[in-house]
């Protein structure tokens, strides 16, 4: 992970990335203020998204034991 700065038309940038093959997210003061402002909601944001992912997840696990019980029945 990594972090540049740069510039666009002469205004400070950033450039996060996760990779160094990324394009990455690139963005000026003002939307770092931005963001800095709402951190909070953002982790939260985030933290709903894995969680609905987590519980998705969780719900093919369950469906696959479920077939997989089916099929072990009809074998024995």
């Amino acid at each position: 992970m990594s972090a540049e700065r740069s510039q666009y038309h002469g205004h400070p940038t950033i450039i996060l990335k996760e990779d160094p093959r990324d394009h990455g997210v690139c963005f000026g003061v003002n939307k770092a203020r931005l963001i800095l402002k709402h951190i909070e909601e953002i982790k939260w944001f985030v933290a709903g998204e894995d969680f609905r992912a987590a519980e998705s997840l969780q719900r093919r696990i369950d469906a696959d034991d479920a077939r997989l019980a089916a099929i072990l029945r009809g074998v024995s």
